[in-house]
This record gives structure tokens, sequence and C-alpha cells, in this order.
């Protein structure tokens, strides 16, 4: 698979270990559940095949048929709330998550995973049902937390609850500052990815950089470069962001990239008008992937940035012919409209 996709799936443990460790081989009855495990194998390893080339519709139909045969695997539960997940369809994602959990209590990662389809859910739900969701979310990284005091991640989601949530829904930075000091001891690289989260929302530029820098010297993430590069987009800092991005993408040990890095990179390249071809590279990248694992913003969003790099490369035709596309998605996409009338008007309308 290229190391440029988000892999999520082909990057966690297999799913035959996440069975195995979801109790197939524990508690009583646990001498039938070995060979049923060592069934499922066949299924499981083309599963992930399907998955690693993002062929996540075949993936779920291998995955639905073998959960008719195997209903309480909690595993194969969580496999397809994962690619819930990735295809943006949170609310499946939230209700194989809860499955998941019903059947494996004792499995941190499924609560975590919980919280962070929750999160998805809040971004597009309504205003009276956000207070709820926003609960449940945290109540899912306590309960991961208190299953694996450990879980790095779910410590870090966490801070950043406690952090950004008013004081009514129980945030308090006192607390989010707390939680982080944590993670000192459990990991550092996480610890200072906490410590850049609250720097940003103290307002504190020069310590968010001094700390998410930390947190990529102790390792090297591309969740966390993607956070850093669209921090550092804000501050303008154009040299910095590309660089950190084009680490992300490039060859390395940081993981699988993930989906949105590609198209920061281009947002990046149109707004400063640096690496503009390696820019326009990623966004083609970004807009060939499946649709339903963009937003509908997004998904316009990527052609008119093509469309500036473009215009910006001296390719006028192709930057018409994506700010066109961009208003056949958006008819009310206004900076399209202006930039189709500019080019017309610098060719005299032909």
């Amino acid at each position: 698979m290229g190391r440029g996709q988000t892999r999520r799936l082909a990057v966690q443990a297999p799913l035959l270990a996440g069975l195995l460790a979801a109790g197939l081989v524990a508690g009583p009855g646990s001498g039938e559940a070995r060979p049923a495990a060592e069934a499922m194998a066949p299924d499981l390893a083309a599963a992930a095949d399907l998955l690693a080339a993002e062929e996540f519709d075949a993936a779920k139909a291998m995955l639905d048929s073998l959960r008719q045969r195997h209903p309480d695997e909690a595993a194969i539960h969580a496999q397809l709330g994962n690619i819930a997940f990735e295809l943006r369809d949170y609310r499946a994602a939230v209700k194989y998550f809860e499955r998941a959990i019903t059947l494996a209590p004792l499995e941190a990662d499924y609560p975590f995973e919980l919280g962070r389809a929750l999160i998805g859910r809040i971004a597009g739900a309504g205003l009276f049902k956000k207070p709820g969701l926003a609960r449940r979310m945290r109540a899912a990284f306590e309960q991961a937390l208190r299953l694996e005091p450990g879980h790095a991640r779910a410590r870090l989601a966490l801070v950043s609850y406690l952090a950004n949530a008013p004081g009514i829904m129980g945030g308090s930075k006192k607390k989010a500052r707390a939680e982080a000091a944590r993670l000192k001891q459990i990991d550092p690289a996480t610890y200072s990815r906490a410590l850049a989260r609250l720097a940003v929302v103290d307002e504190r530029q020069t310590a968010a950089f001094e700390h998410y820098r930390a947190s990529l010297e102790a390792r090297f993430d591309t969740r966390t470069a993607g956070e850093f590069a669209a921090w550092l987009e804000s501050q303008e800092r154009w040299d910095e962001a590309l660089a950190v991005v084009a680490r992300a993408i490039g060859p390395g040990d940081g993981g699988a990239t993930p989906l949105l890095v590609y198209y920061i990179y281009g947002r990046l390249a149109a707004s400063s008008g640096r690496q503009l071809a390696a820019g326009g590279r990623a966004l083609d990248h970004f807009m060939a992937a499946d649709r339903r694992r963009k937003s509908p913003k997004e998904r316009v969003e990527s052609h008119y940035l093509r469309g500036r790099i473009y215009e910006q490369s001296g390719q006028l035709a192709a930057a018409r012919a994506a700010y066109g596309k961009t208003l056949l998605l958006d008819q009310g996409h206004k900076q399209a409209a202006r930039a189709l009338r500019r080019l017309g008007e610098a060719d005299g309308g032909g």
C-alpha cells in the first residue's frame, strides 16, 4: 500500500490479533474459541487486503458476512466501526463501537474509538444535541482511561476536551493541565503535543511552537505533523508549515499519512505561492480518494485550491477547468466565480 494514503485499519494491530485479544480465547468456552478464530482467519486476511486497497465497500461486505456467522465477536464490530469512521458515517460508527464495548467491556481501545466517533457526531449535530454528545464523548475517553491509564491518545483527547469545553460542561484548564502532566511519564511525545494544544488555547504562540516541535523531535508522527502544520498556517509561517507536511508525506517512519495532510499541503501551496508542483500533486491525491472520506466543504475547496495552483503556475486552461468544477459543486462559490471572471478578462474573454 502507498504510505501517503490513510490506512488506519491496516496500520493498527492485525484483525485476527484483535479478535483474539477481544476474548476469543479467554474465559468460559475458550476451548471452542480457537477453532472459531482459525476458521475466520482467511476472511480476516482478505478483508485486511481490501482495506489496504481502500476497497471499503468490499471489506465491509466481507466483515458483515463474518459478523452474521460470529455475531458476538467484538473486534468484528470494532473494525466495521473503523470503516464507518473512515467514511465519515459517524452515526454508524458510534453504534458499532457501542456494540463492541458491550461484547468486550475490558478493551480500552473501543471506548476511545467511540469517543472519536462522537466527536464526528458533534460536528454535524444540532445545537441542542451537542451537549449530550459532548458528555458521552468525555465519558468514553474516561472509560478508556479507567481500563488503561496509560492510553496516551485517550488522555490527550480528554485534555483537549477539558481545555476547550465551557465550565458548565465540565471544562477546566486546571484539570486539563493536570491530565496533561500525567502524560509526561507515559509518552513524552504526546505530552508535548498536549502542552502545545494547551498553549494554543491560551494563545501562547511561542510556547505552542516549541511544544509542537518537541513532540515531533521525540517521535515524528504524521497526525501531530498535520496538526502542527495547520497551526503554522494560522500564523502564516509558510515555509515551516510546508516543511512539516512535506516530511509527513515523504518517506519516513511517521506512520500512514492522514488524508487531511494532503489537503493542508495543497492549501498551504495555494496560499503561499510556494511549492506549487508538490502542493498540486498533494491535492490530486486528496481529490482521487474516496469522496466519502472528505467533507462537502473539502470536496469543493480542493477544486478551488487546485485552480489557484494552476493559475499561479501559468496553466490557465487547467485553472479555468478547476474553477468551473468548483462552481458545479457549489454555485455560490464567490471566489471561484471571481477567478473565472478575472481569467476571462485577462485573455479578452477567450
